[in-house]
């Protein structure tokens, strides 16, 4: 009986154990692994244009002696759409040829900017306005990719390679619907580049034309460049 006694005193089963008087049961624990969903990777979207000129540490700066900055006339935030393989970007140079060294304006392709689809010097007109500058025939952007366009200028007595003033901003091309004809023509600001360039060339045309001249002035005071509204419309010239 002593020796059964002490042989039941403490009995191991698997992972129980019985000892004198009290029983602990022992659960074994298993590794638990956790799975995060894979969540979609956003959108790319450009930065957002940086339509008025700094200088080499980001504040505002002019050619000459007049307080009026370099103005890219479009919204700051992207995407800005356009129906067009060759678009046409405004620019508000406040600047006469005087105070003008040079100019260059180039596109760039993609986010990462790969490549670049065009570059070219410009001479710019003798007066100060809104000038227009649209890619030629032999250029084309692509539906649906990102390109960044850059317009800098050189003031004059500049004899440094880096421009004095730049200002930039991005094309994102959409298939043509009638739907978004229909926006260009009524001049609102959906496909931004070709219903503010429509109305800068009928404007050239006829500059008498109030309904335009009301056009004009919505879409410049919705991007904050209401200096430019009662500035001549003019076009820069590809440099010799």
């Amino acid at each position: 009986m002593l020796l059964l006694g002490m042989a039941l005193g403490a009995v191991s089963v698997g992972t129980v154990s019985v000892g004198m008087g009290e029983a602990i049961a022992s659960t074994p624990t298993r590794p638990t692994t956790q799975t995060r969903p894979l969540l979609p990777r956003p959108p790319r979207t450009p930065p957002p244009n940086r339509t008025r000129a700094g200088g080499s540490l980001g504040t505002e700066q002019t050619c000459g002696q007049g307080d009026s900055d370099l103005m890219a006339i479009l919204p700051e935030q992207n995407p800005v759409y356009t129906m067009l393989a060759q678009p046409t970007v405004l620019v508000y140079v406040p600047y006469g040829a005087t105070e003008v060294q040079s100019a260059e304006f180039s596109v760039l392709v993609g986010i990462d900017e790969t490549q670049a689809l065009y570059r070219t010097r410009l001479d710019l007109p003798d007066a100060p306005g809104v000038v227009r500058i649209t890619l030629p025939s032999e250029v084309a952007i692509a539906p649906n990719e990102f390109y960044h366009w850059y317009f800098k200028i050189n003031c004059a007595g500049n004899t440094t390679r880096r421009a004095d003033l730049t200002v930039d901003g991005w094309f994102q091309r959409l298939p043509a619907t009638p739907e978004r004809q229909q926006q260009i023509t009524s001049g609102t600001p959906e496909i931004w580049y070709d219903a503010i360039a429509q109305i800068a060339q009928q404007l050239q045309q006829t500059p008498a034309d109030n309904r335009l001249k009301t056009q004009w002035a919505a879409l410049l005071q919705s991007v904050g460049a209401e200096r430019a509204i009662a500035s001549p419309i003019l076009e820069a010239e590809i440099a010799n």
